[in-house]
């Protein structure tokens, strides 16, 4: 009998340890430059737990202070930001959606160029927390809003995007060295993934029949605050092109056919510097319906 209630002591202890999340996203106040550190060097946590109000999948990547507002809003748990956070700082926040158990949670790490989001299971057999939870992690990385980075996005979340293939598109860049004008069609795909007033838009649109050298084109993730798939405004966009020297650019657009549609225009900053290039362009994508999985089974 005594053996028995030591086992069920230990076992509660062992439950309760498990189920208690790093962080469960609470108001933590303004978040200064010693915010703890992840393993990866260039990577800062600032938040993350089992139990967000965000309770579908979802990513951002926020660059300034009003995508956070708008953030919050959907759960105002999450730590509020010094005002000079998004000068030197750009946040990863990705929200997992609703999981079965505890176990789950979001690993991001940094690889050559860019970063690689993804969902970590529990393992088969392992004992975890039997309740419903909705994982979320907030990280920092430290450079400023307007650079542009890749981020691969792992399954799930890529299976609640809405992935637009590039019809047609074309840019124009003028500039470095000075005068001379390049101008180039463009193939690719832009992901779209929205929850409340956020948008998160992933381009991997590049120069058409180019492989080697040096390719032109718009490779970044970026997410803005949309009132209306009628009027879409991306703004603080690196300028698209293998430059350095390029400008800051903003595009403008709208879905249409029931969403179906998406175009894209886009214009680079006013500038009176001759040594930064400048540039336009446009793009004009249909939405791609998702993979069906095969039915029936196959001849041996």
């Amino acid at each position: 009998m005594l053996k028995s209630i030591s086992f069920s002591i230990v076992s509660i202890l062992i439950l309760t340890f498990v189920s208690t999340p790093k962080s469960v996203g609470q108001d933590v106040g303004p978040v200064s430059p010693a915010a703890r550190t992840s393993s990866t060097r260039e990577l800062r946590t600032i938040a993350d737990g089992l139990h967000s109000s965000i309770s579908d999948l979802f990513v951002a990547v926020v660059r300034n202070a009003e995508t956070y507002s708008a953030l919050r809003e959907m759960d105002p748990s999450l730590p509020s930001l010094d005002g000079g956070f998004f000068q030197s700082n750009t946040l990863i926040a990705a929200f997992l959606g609703e999981r079965p158990t505890g176990g789950y949670s979001i690993s991001i790490r940094e690889e050559a160029g860019g970063f690689i989001l993804a969902e970590k299971k529990p393992k088969p057999g392992s004992m975890v927390p039997q309740m419903i939870t909705s994982p979320f992690t907030l990280v920092a990385i430290p450079q400023p809003g307007n650079r542009r980075f890749r981020l691969d996005i792992g399954e799930p979340w890529k299976e609640s995007c809405r992935t637009y293939r590039v019809d047609r598109g074309r840019f124009t860049t003028l500039g470095l060295p000075a005068d001379m004008t390049a101008e180039f069609a463009v193939e690719g795909d832009i992901e779209v993934i929205g929850r409340g007033k956020l948008m998160t838009f992933l381009f991997h649109v590049r120069e058409s029949g180019r492989e080697s050298g040096l390719i032109q084109g718009l490779a970044g993730t970026f997410s803005e605050v949309v009132t209306s798939e009628t009027n879409l405004t991306i703004n603080n966009l690196p300028a698209w092109g293998a430059l350095n020297g390029h400008n800051r650019s903003q595009a403008i657009g709208f879905f249409s056919e029931g969403g179906r549609k998406l175009s894209l225009r886009f214009t680079s900053s006013p500038t009176n510097n001759l040594d930064v290039a400048t540039g336009e362009g446009y793009v004009e994508a249909t939405l791609q319906e998702p993979k069906r999985a095969e039915s029936g089974t196959k001849s041996p």
